[in-house]
């Protein structure tokens, strides 16, 4: 049942609902997108030749892992998974550990196709970086 937060003439307002649907079409979409970002900015750094600022590593992991955890917790709301006590936090710090331990324990051998599709999103926008660095670096080379 959703939360109330009073009535509203004779129903009850949905506060859990309000953005539902939009975040629910638009975390796949914030790890992708969040993924593509900091490989294609790997790639252009390279490609130009140069080296990347000190802090990037930290903002790129930090910003992939905050767009799994949106991912997660809507996930976890379609499927009545429980948070614990300072979830987000172990999010942050063992994603890659947590993540597919629920998709495999919820869905089981289902769970492996979103693992892999992870997977191959990351794989193909690392090769986009490399492929832009090596675009960049012919470009520039003439």
């Amino acid at each position: 049942m959703a939360e109330s937060d009073g009535m509203v003439g004779d129903a009850a307002r949905n506060v859990e609902g309000c953005n539902a649907t939009l975040i629910q079409a638009i975390a796949p979409l914030l790890v992708i997108g969040s993924l593509l970002l900091w490989n294609l900015v790997r790639g252009a750094y390279a490609g130009f030749g140069r080296e990347l600022p000190d802090s990037f590593d930290l903002l790129a992991n930090f910003s992939v892992s905050m767009s799994i955890i949106l991912w997660f917790w809507n996930y976890s709301r379609q499927h009545h998974i429980a948070w614990v006590l300072d979830m987000g936090w172990f999010l942050l710090i063992a994603w890659i550990v947590v993540v597919p331990y629920y998709l495999l324990m919820y869905e089981g051998k289902r769970g492996l196709r979103r693992i892999g599709l992870f997977c191959l999103a990351y794989v193909v926008t690392w090769v986009a970086g490399i492929g832009l660095g090596i675009a960049l670096r012919v470009m520039t080379a003439a």
